[in-house]
């Protein structure tokens, strides 16, 4: 065999080798009935520095399974409630291992005393509840919860900052069980500082009315909860950064968050034009049901037609820079026995976009060129305002006050300019045309709910009272003028001039009432009766 021969073999030997990928089998069982452990946690750890790898759970039969573990040096930890931890270390070489059956010694006890030992698994199984051990996943200094939640096994983060978890999206993302700036999981993930987090756990969270009456009623929202680090629950800290580029591009924000037990207190502020949104947009479309075209004409095989309504004003351009602008202030805390959660948050985003475009459109026997320039400028407004007050009447009582209301202003205005040419650059039609639009709205609502226990367990009574407004106004006006080639020299022009003026209005009043019963230790009967009014 050549030397060259030799040396391109040993180059795809070793890179074939650098490649390989094994599968590690084994089993769980329990050290005294020598039977199986189901659903207790199988972490893979980096033998150099204890990072995770990769994780899974035992079957009902206590085995587990890790596939396309690259070759190297690992350590195995199973963690089970209840049960010391099991470790053992283990080599792959590209073949798949056998770690064997793996044996867990209950967790020692002492009476009035429980010593702990071992140390914390990066990912463990409670129940329905998924928990990650923060500490386990490095993160660069400074970086924000976003970061962090991006190295967890399972979950992905969009670019626009949505999570995903097992395939599905998460709705809320809770601070120590509480609500951060009401539902938006971007104000938590994006606002927050990595440093502060000792667990994250994920769960299917039931309906509000599920938790208190115990019957599922099937809705069910993605949750992940934030649980913060001991130290970090009295103190004060925060982030703030800086930054300039060319093209005048500017980006600085700054968090502040001071926590005192139960007592916490956050204020967040940014501006930006390098379009970055750290909270879920909500802001009014003009264009929905009221806006106008942005363009006055359009031209096929040469015949002008005069542009009319529609329902895009421009707005949505994702290739544009948005300049943004938010401020907002989080209190949690307890009043003897109320529990007081309320936010305020504004934002404002601005989008300049201008567009030009040039196309050429072929026939059988012509062609023609049609030149576009479009500038626009959107704005958009709102204000958010959350509360959340949680009474304990008594042992078996609680009265929820839940109010919540968003205010919203939207501007639009866009001019564009159209000319169209024929084969031999003669001008065939041109359009100018301007369209403005102007909206303003309020949205939101009030829940009242009482719910009442008795010392039967699954006996309980709720009723709930809900308010929810939907107040919407938009103005639009759509002008431009058309010119054809070849018309009448008294009547050279085309004019368009229109207004839509729309106003929408309603309040729903509802009404509910829930009795459960317990039947049996696994039924349960429930009455309920719902009543709706309708006021547009």
């Amino acid at each position: 065999m050549r030397p060259a021969q030799t040396l391109l073999f040993v180059v795809l030997f070793l890179a074939t080798v650098s490649i390989a990928q094994a599968q590690i089998r084994g089993a769980v069982m329990d050290s005294l009935t020598r039977k199986p452990l189901l659903e207790a946690s199988v972490s893979l750890l980096s033998a150099q520095d204890s990072s995770l790898v990769t994780f899974s759970i035992t079957d009902g039969d206590g085995r587990f399974s890790l596939a396309r573990v690259p070759s190297g040096s690992y350590r195995l930890l199973i963690t089970f409630v209840g049960y010391q931890n099991g470790s053992k270390p283990i080599v792959t070489t590209g073949a798949d291992a056998d770690a064997g059956t793996i044996v867990m010694l209950p967790a020692t006890k002492t009476l009035n005393e429980v010593i702990i030992t071992g140390e914390r698994a990066p990912v463990a199984v409670r129940g329905d509840t998924v928990e990650f051990n923060a500490g386990s996943f490095k993160t660069r200094p400074n970086a924000q919860l976003e970061d962090l939640l991006k190295k967890l096994p399972g979950v992905e983060v969009d670019r626009d900052g949505t999570i995903k978890a097992q395939g599905q999206t998460v709705r809320k993302v809770l601070v120590d069980g509480k609500p951060f700036f009401s539902d938006d999981p971007k104000m938590a993930t994006r606002n927050l500082p990595a440093d502060i987090v000792d667990k994250i756990q994920l769960f299917s969270q039931q309906s509000e009315q599920s938790q208190f009456s115990g019957v599922d009623d099937g809705e069910r929202n993605q949750t992940i909860n934030i649980s913060t680090r001991p130290d970090k629950r009295k103190g004060t800290f925060g982030q703030q950064s800086v930054g300039a580029g060319t093209n005048d591009r500017y980006a600085a924000r700054a968090s502040i968050n001071r926590f005192n037990g139960k007592q916490q207190v956050s204020a967040i502020g940014q501006a930006n034009n390098i379009n970055q949104q750290n909270f879920t947009v909500q802001d009014m479309n003009p264009g929905g049901g009221g806006g106008f075209g942005g363009q006055g004409i359009s031209v096929q095989s040469g015949q002008g037609r005069g542009g009319g309504f529609s329902n895009n004003t421009g707005g949505g351009n994702q290739t544009a820079i948005v300049r943004s602008l938010l401020g907002g202030l989080n209190y949690r805390d307890t009043w003897g026995k109320t529990d007081v959660a309320a936010s305020y948050f504004l934002n404002d985003t601005r989008t300049l976009t201008n567009r030009q475009s040039r196309r050429e459109t072929r026939l059988t026997d012509s062609s023609f060129v049609t030149n576009q320039l479009t500038n626009s400028d959107r704005r958009n407004q709102n204000h958010r305002l959350n509360l959340r007050l949680e009474s304990r009447l008594d042992a078996f009582t609680t009265l929820r006050f839940i109010p919540n209301f968003t205010g919203s202003r939207s501007l639009y205005n866009s001019q564009t300019n159209s000319q169209t040419f024929g084969t031999r650059n003669q001008p065939l039609n041109s359009s100018l045309a301007a369209n403005n639009s102007t909206a303003n709205g309020l949205t939101g609502g009030t829940n009242v709910l009482l719910l009442r226990k008795f010392k039967k367990r699954g006996r309980t009574i709720s009723l709930n009272y809900s308010l929810n407004l939907n107040n919407q106004n938009t103005d639009g006006i759509n002008q431009s003028q058309n010119s054809f080639a070849g018309r009448d020299t008294t009547n050279p022009a085309r004019m368009i001039n229109q207004r839509n003026d729309q106003i929408t209005n309603s309040m729903t009043n509802g009404l509910t009432f829930s009795y459960t019963e317990p039947l049996n230790l696994r039924q349960t009967l429930e009455f309920h009766y719902a009543l709706a009014a309708d006021q547009n």
